[in-house]
């Protein structure tokens, strides 16, 4: 079992507005089985991930979120997509991913068995985990940091709940292949993300807010190998 990573996307254009994080993430609506109004993105299933690197659909999102970058004449929104979304990060964790499968498949079945211990790891940190209150919301323009602190305190925990998991009862090999995989998509600004550095987050303005929750929620797949 791995991170499976769930998130409710809305296209605003060729410029992101207030959420650079999800537009961004439309980029990977061909891993969806074909529902458009929700992207996820994991190596959930073996035969689906060999086909997904076999087919170019890695390639694909990657060549998506780079024609995004591209079209964004803006430079003050084009500096903010760059912060929650880098194609070449996307690109270098796929490729990871799809030149390791012979290791992944090996490993398979003990990932499967790590689920329970990975659950109650990140259960164990709701304290440092996003707010699961979808009520609140962001002033982009005042609140950035919290948004910020949010968004980096989600991913740093549920990447450090699996890959220390999967390192102490998989192997440290299949541990950096995965770490590899999720790290490439976890939100530039979020990569000198410190644990003391966030905190729980209060309620926001309305004001041109967004919802967190409705940006990012989480849940644990099980892993089927062939």
């Amino acid at each position: 079992m791995i991170v499976f990573w769930l998130m409710s996307v809305t296209c605003s254009g060729s410029c992101p507005e207030n959420s650079a994080l999800r537009e961004a993430l439309t980029c990977l609506h061909n891993l969806t089985n074909g529902d458009h109004s929700k992207v996820s993105i994991s190596p959930a299933d073996i035969k689906q991930t060999k086909s997904f690197c076999e087919n170019g659909n890695f390639q694909d999102s990657v060549r998506c979120l780079r024609g995004l970058h591209s079209s964004c004449q803006d430079p003050v929104k084009l500096e903010m997509l760059k912060k929650y979304a880098d194609p070449n990060a996307w690109e270098a964790g796929f490729n990871r991913l799809c030149h390791s499968m012979s290791l992944y498949i090996k490993h398979g079945d003990c990932i499967i068995k790590q689920n329970a211990a990975i659950q109650k790891c990140v259960e164990s940190k709701k304290d440092i985990e996003v707010s699961s209150n979808s009520g609140v919301t962001y002033n982009f323009n005042e609140d950035e940091k919290e948004y910020v602190e949010d968004v980096c305190g989600y991913f740093r925990v549920l990447n450090h709940c699996y890959s220390n998991q999967i390192g102490n009862q998989c192997g440290v090999d299949i541990q950096a292949v995965l770490s590899d995989f999720n790290s490439g998509l976890t939100p530039p600004i979020c990569r000198d993300f410190s644990f003391a550095a966030f905190h729980s987050a209060g309620s926001r303005s309305e004001q041109s807010a967004i919802t967190l929750f409705a940006c990012v929620t989480s849940f644990l797949a099980w892993m089927m190998p062939s």
